[in-house]
Formats: structure tokens, C-alpha cells, sequence
């Protein structure tokens, strides 16, 4: 039977509530007394699970210090009754005092807080009041004040807020300013006579600018054009027609997946200036907003007009790919040893149509044995016979079984050498290949020949499979609902809650996420923008939020001519990609994870253009065992050498490997440091300045960068506070 890690938590925390740890206060130490006989079964994060302790929690408890509640006892359905009287006198109460609508600091918070210390928290209490959870820790840290009890408008107030947003933009149609350019004075001039009726921001979108528009018209100078004309049909069809005849003019004269940089952009877009905005173009050629910032900001070059086939290209390919495997079986060559002449052979009729390696794979070699029988002249097996369906649900139950078995008797991310491997393997020698028994322990091809070839060692990793197979089953950015989850679980044999927990970045609020799993039926995987809505609620307060952050770090590491643009950066990002959160979590958490995720693409600019000051290159900060120590700035050659392409030979890149990974590997395989570099630039496409945003994205996330005392990037620590 497959292990069940859900049945196993419930067994578990059935022992310790009988030990009396349900709603226990805990520091760290008693933590890992608590876990003490789990160890070898389990990691501490997955422990914590167990516990009912979030990550956040955790990481608190680990590292600061702090307590945190395990084993939390339902509340009974008397107590919550209770808890919602209690809830409803408060409100009561403080309206009655007039207290609707009013503006607080933290001093008046928590004068109307102390009757109510013992029965509530003070972020309940907040709530209880209509304080965001951002709004409760600007008033406590920042001095700020807050409304509180805020009362709905009524049906009449909205109706006469309605004519007068109608009124405002009729009056200035007829004053002149449809698609009129303006900056902040300007704006200002309009706003005077509606201040008291409407905020800036309201106002703001009443003259249909978007909300980051207007921040940066008011932070940065710049200018923006309000009351846009909408197109009418033909405007439009028009506009179509040109866009489409951009991109055959410039197909026409070669630009089809051709590489080029800011400069060379700005060349292609002066004769359409007018007609379009540079984001507009840069769509138009088929440039991400992401890699047009970078491109902008950083050099660096990008792919335009990239050329994807039609459906019925698609369609004759695949059928060509199918008539080569049948004709190549027809002529005997199924589980046949071929060599590389041989190859060429065979590949000759289709080198029109596909490259090398593309062929390699329709025969059914992978890139690490086409890289064998190219350059060290052995031989491969090309259309392997595929086993039959019950063979494969044999070979199934066997994975199950011995990774379950393995489980149990303590296995889990242990690290072991080739004995103990050869040791664990010998029960099953005749019916799986070392590698593919590697592969169940999760031990990748890399590692697998490293600890077989250099003693070396490796850590058992059950999941390296399972995060692999997920990434294929969740690779569209949409909602799945639950019948999907546990249709994988079932599949899989692991429970919803790991397989969310895999998914998601988000795992600090794991109990949230599944909680919104069950109770909505369905929850987002992927990347998708906010919404509109959510922008108008809250823009200001992240837009606020984040430039002061900027500015903070922008003076720490002498980098403040850039916190404006920076802020305004990080916020864009969060709009496009942070949809996600926005749909998963209730408002309050949703805003206060937007303003984290915001504030974690801030610091990565600035020490981007921080890491960017320095001379001396990364090669130089990766040690042996593969752990990058010291980031400055990549500095590689340009060509791969002779004696680099014999070493790649030897490193084997699975699917769900980074380029931080394939480093690794590169090193554990005798590459130098330079070397390593070369080759991950090589498999993975990127360009140098691409490598380290990659590599910095990537270690930014990890909270892996400091700056010391001399001024010099580490990765690896503790980074500047938020």
C-alpha cells in the first residue's frame, strides 16, 4: 500500500493531545523535543504541518525568539456564539459613542482596546472595527491614523457620487481636454474644485487613469493622457491592420526570431511613435513587459517576432513524426544499438525538418545519450518497445511499495553513499536499473554518477519526482477545482494538503490556501493580474507602502537615484503576476502577501543595480560543494570551449532543474567555476545579464543576500530588515 501522510499526521497528533500539548505555548527548543522522536521520519517543516503551525510561525519561534500555539483546540459552537454577541455589543457600543466614521491613532486604538484584552487579540479587535490587517500595523509602527466602523454610502449617496463622476467628465470633454497630456500641476488645477467630494485617486479614475499611472505622474514627473477617446470599429479594425502590417514588413525584412536590444527597439518603433505607446509596440513584437523593463533598464537582448506554428503545421509534424517511428519499426529497428554514423544515416531524409536533437528525440534518445554517441562514439537503444499496460501498473505498485517501505523504516531525505545505495537497491536488482531505482529514491542522474564515481553523497528526496510530475498536471495558470486535486491524490497517493503545499509559493499561509480549497471548491495555480477593483481599494496604501520601503533600502545601499523608479517597478510587477493571491485569500491577507511579494522585487532591483557596481565576477563566488558564496557581477567568456563540451557530456539536466541546480551539477561533474557558467548560459539560453536576474530572483526569494560592513554581496545569510 502506498504510504498516507495524512493518516500518519492524524496518528500523531492523536498521541501528543493525549500528552496534554493541545493548545500548548511553545518556544523552539521544546519544539525540537517535541519532534525529537519523529526526526528520521520526517523533516521539521513537514512537523510542523502536524503541529497546526504556520511557516511564518515557525520561522518566528526558530529565529526570533518567539512562542507559538500547537495543537489548536476547535472553538465550540457555544463559544463562537458567544464570541459573535461579544463581537456585535463592541460594535454597538462604539457606534452609540459616536465613534462611526472616525479617525484613530494607535493611542485611541488601544484605550477602546484594553476593556476587551483578556477575551480578544489585538488584530481581532482591529477587525471587529473594520481595520485592515496593513492599516492596524501603520497606525501601531508607523503613527499613522485610521477610519474605523466605516458606514456604507446609501443608494441616494451613491447615485449623486455617480452624476457627479458623469458631471466632472462632460465638463471637461467640453473644455478641450479629451486625450489631452498632463502632469501633476495640471491635475492638481482639475482636482481643486472636487476635493471635498471625491479623493485624488477617485478623481484619478474618473479621468480614466489607471491607478500606477497616476502615482507615477505624481512621484516621477512624468505625464499621462486622461478622457481616451474609446475607438470605434473601424478605428479599430484599422489599428488591427496596422499592427499586422508591421509584423510582415518586419518579417520581410528578416526580423523573425532575431535578437536585439533597447537600442535597436527604439530604432524599429520611431516610425509608429505616434501611433503607439512603447509597451504597445513592444506587444506588438511580441516582447514581454518583464523583458521590455529589462531590456530598458539593464541591456541586454530579447527575442521579436517569434514564429510559432499554425495548427495544421503542427498537425503534418507530429503525423511526420509518427510515420518515422512506424517506418523505422517497419525496417527493424525497434530496441536497436545504433552509433552515431548510424544516426546521421537515418536522420538524413528529415534534416530539413528537424534539427539534431529533435530527431534524437522522436527515436527515442534523450540529450544526455545523443551527446554520448556524438562525442565518445558509443551506442544507443532507439525505439525502445513500450511496455504494456499492465506491465506499467506493476512497475507502479513496485515505485509505491518501495518508496513507502523506505519511508518507514526512516529513509526520508536521508543522505547516503553508493554502498548503502547498492544496499537499498539489492532486493530489487533484477526487476529496475540502478538509474531508475535512483530515480525513485530521487536522487537525480548527476548526483547518482557523482556518488557512484567520487564517493560523494546524496540525500534521499521522495519529492523530486512528485514536484516534476506536478508541474506538468498544473502547467496552465488557471483554477483548478477540488475534483481535479483528488483525482491527483489519487493518482499520486499523496493527500491534497502536500500536493498544494508543492505547488504554491504561498506556504507560510498553507491552512488559509486549503481552507479556500474546501470551502470555494477551487483555488488558482499559476501567475494572473489583480484586478481592477482590488487596485482602486488598495493601490494607494501598497504604492505608499512600497516607496518608503525603496527609499529605506535605496539608502542602505547608496542606491536612492533609483527608489522612485524601483517602487513603481516592483508595484507593475505585483499587478501583472499576483493575481493569484488576490483570488486564494481573504482581502486582508491577500493585500498584506501582495505588499511581501512587492517589497521582495523592490530589494532584488536595488541590489541588482547594488551587485552591478562590483568588478569581481560570480564564477569566483561558487565554492566546490556548489554553494554560491559571494555575488557580484557575471564575467564569463563569451565561446565554450573544447574541453567544456567533453565535461557537459557527463551532465545530465532533468526537467524540474534551475539553472541554480544545473550549477551545482556542473561543479559535482569537474567543471570549474567558469566552466559551470558557461554551460547553464548554453543549456538554458540565457544571455550573462539574464543568468544573474535569474540567479537573483532565485536567491532573492530564499532571503539568501546580505551586504556586509565593507559594502561587499553575500549569499547565503540573513538579508537588511523589511
Amino acid at each position: 500500500m502506498p504510504y498516507n501522510f495524512e493518516e500518519r499526521y492524524n496518528e500523531i497528533r492523536e498521541q501528543l493531545i493525549k500528552h496534554g500539548y493541545a493548545n500548548k505555548h511553545i518556544t523552539y527548543s521544546e519544539f525540537l523535543a517535541i519532534y525529537e522522536p519523529y526526526k528520521e521520519e520526517m523533516s521539521e517543516k513537514e512537523f510542523i504541518h502536524v503541529l497546526g503551525i504556520t511557516y511564518g510561525n515557525w520561522q518566528n519561534i526558530k529565529n526570533k525568539g518567539q512562542r507559538a500555539i500547537i495543537l489548536k483546540k476547535e472553538i465550540s459552537e457555544d463559544g463562537k456564539k458567544k464570541l459573535e454577541e461579544l463581537k456585535q455589543s463592541i460594535v454597538l457600543d462604539l457606534k452609540k459613542r459616536g465613534y462611526t466614521n472616525k479617525k484613530i491613532d494607535y493611542k485611541e486604538f488601544l484605550r477602546l482596546y484594553k476593556p476587551y484584552r483578556g477575551k480578544l487579540k489585538e488584530s481581532e479587535f482591529a477587525n471587529i472595527l473594520g481595520i485592515s490587517y496593513s492599516s492596524w500595523r501603520s497606525i501601531k509602527y508607523n503613527g499613522t491614523r485610521t477610519m474605523i466602523l466605516k458606514e456604507e454610502k446609501t443608494a441616494d449617496e451613491k447615485k449623486k457620487l455617480e452624476e457627479l463622476k458623469k458631471f466632472v467628465v462632460s465638463d471637461l470633454i467640453q473644455k478641450g481636454y479629451r486625450n489631452k497630456s498632463i502632469d501633476y500641476k495640471e491635475f492638481l488645477n482639475l482636482y481643486e474644485p472636487y476635493k471635498g467630494m471625491l479623493e485624488e485617486s477617485e478623481f484619478a479614475n474618473v479621468l480614466g487613469i489607471a491607478y500606477p499611472n497616476w502615482k507615477a505622474i505624481k512621484y516621477n514627473g512624468k505625464r499621462v493622457i486622461i478622457l481616451k477617446k474609446e475607438l470605434s470599429e473601424d478605428e479599430k479594425q484599422e489599428l488591427e491592420e496596422l499592427k499586422q502590417s508591421i509584423v510582415f514588413d518586419l518579417r520581410k525584412k528578416g526580423y523573425t526570431n532575431q535578437r536585439i536590444d533597447y537600442k535597436e527597439f527604439l530604432i524599429l518603433y520611431e516610425p509608429y511613435k505616434e501611433k503607439f505607446k512603447e509597451s504597445e509596440f513592444a506587444d506588438i513584437l511580441g516582447i514581454s513587459y518583464s523583458n521590455r523593463v529589462y531590456i530598458k533598464n539593464y541591456g541586454g537582448k530579447t527575442t521579436i517576432l517569434k514564429i510559432e506554428l499554425s495548427k495544421d503545421e503542427k498537425k503534418e509534424l507530429e503525423k511526420l513524426k509518427q510515420f518515422i517511428v512506424f517506418d523505422l519499426k517497419k525496417n527493424g529497428y525497434t530496441n536497436e544499438k545504433i552509433d552515431y554514423n548510424e544516426f546521421l544515416r537515418l536522420y538524413e531524409p528529415y534534416k530539413e525538418k528537424f534539427k539534431e536533437s529533435e530527431f534524437a528525440n522522436i527515436i527515442g534518445i534523450s540529450y544526455a545519450n545523443w551527446q554520448n554517441i556524438r562525442n565518445k562514439g558509443q551506442k544507443t537503444i532507439i525505439l525502445k518497445k513500450e511496455i504494456s499496460t499492465d506491465e506499467k501498473k506493476k512497475l507502479e505498485e513496485l515505485k509505491n511499495f518501495i518508496s513507502s517501505d523506505l519511508i518507514q523504516k526512516g529513509y526520508r531525505n536521508k543522505s547516503i553513499d553508493y554502498k548503502e545505495f547498492l544496499s537499498l537497491y539489492e532486493p530489487y536488482r533484477g526487476k529496475l536499473k540502478e538509474s531508475e531505482f535512483a530515480n525513485i529514491l530521487g536522487i537525480s542522474y548527476g548526483n547518482w554518477q557523482s556518488i557512484k564515481n567520487k564517493g560523494t553523497k546524496a540525500s534521499i528526496n521522495f519529492d523530486y519526482n512528485y514536484n516534476i510530475r506536478l508541474a506538468h498536471l498544473f502547467k496552465e495558470n488557471k483554477e483548478y477545482d477540488l475534483e481535479y486535486f483528488e483525482k491527483v491524490s489519487k493518482n499520486l497517493s499523496l493527500p491534497v494538503s502536500k500536493i498544494v503545499e508543492m505547488l504554491t509559493e504561498e506556504n507560510t499561509n498553507l491552512e488559509e490556501l486549503l481552507n479556500t480549497l474546501h470551502k470555494r471548491g477551487k483555488i488558482f495555480i499559476g501567475k494572473t493580474k489583480i484586478s481592477e477593483s482590488f487596485i482602486q481599494k488598495y493601490g494607494e496604501m501598497i504604492s505608499d507602502i512600497i516607496h518608503k520601503y525603496s527609499k529605506s533600502i535605496g539608502r542602505k545601499l547608496h542606491t536612492s537615484f533609483y527608489s522612485e523608479d524601483f517602487a513603481q517597478e516592483a508595484m507593475l510587477w505585483a499587478i501583472e503576476n499576483k493575481g493569484n493571491i488576490e483570488k486564494n485569500f481573504e482581502e486582508d491577507l491577500a493585500l498584506q502577501l501582495i505588499i511581501s511579494y512587492a517589497k521582495i522585487k523592490c530589494k532584488y532591483l536595488h541590489y541588482r543595480v547594488f551587485s552591478q557596481k562590483k568588478v569581481v565576477s560570480l564564477d569566483e563566488s561558487i565554492s566546490e560543494d556548489g554553494k554560491l558564496t559571494r555575488y557580484k557581477r557575471v564575467k564569463a567568456k563569451e565561446n565554450v570551449q573544447d574541453e567544456v563540451e567533453k565535461r557537459e557530456e557527463e551532465v545530465e539536466i532533468s526537467e524540474g532543474d534551475t539553472p541554480i541546480t544545473a550549477i551545482q551539477q556542473c561543479l559535482i561533474n569537474g567543471m570549474n567555476r567558469e566552466e559551470s557558467l558557461e554551460f547553464v548560459m548554453k543549456k538554458f539560453d540565457l544571455s550573462q545579464e539574464e543568468l544573474l536576474q535569474v540567479l537573483t530572483e532565485e536567491l532573492s526569494k530564499r532571503n539568501s543576500i546580505k551586504v556586509a560592513q565593507n559594502g561587499e554581496v553575500y549569499l547565503g545569510g540573513r538579508d537588511i530588515d523589511d
